[in-house]
């Protein structure tokens, strides 16, 4: 029965001493993913502009279409915008 009190104790202190030192590694891991996610929304709104078309674009289309101007800008969003959009929000959303 002696072992067993030994034992139990030695478990126990093992046991206090890993949760400890697990409780500090989620607790750096949440303050990491919280300013990752802060920083990445900053960057979102900024790149988000880029996936909308811009009013003075659609009026000088009008204007040019009007005066029957052959080269017309492009109203689209590029491509590398829609990928790098698309990669910063999944990263987001993974990271919520």
């Amino acid at each position: 029965s002696s072992i067993w009190s030994l034992y139990l104790k030695e478990t126990e202190k093992e046991d206090k001493e890993l949760a400890n030192s697990l409780q500090v590694g989620i607790d750096e891991l949440l303050i990491f993913a919280g300013l990752f996610g802060a920083i990445l929304t900053a960057f979102l709104i900024e790149s988000r502009k880029d996936l909308q078309v811009d009013p003075l674009q659609e009026i000088l289309q009008t204007l040019q279409n009007q005066f029957a101007v052959t080269t017309s800008p492009s109203s689209e969003a590029s491509k590398s915008s829609l990928i790098v959009n698309y990669l910063w929000f999944s990263s987001l959303g993974l990271t919520l």
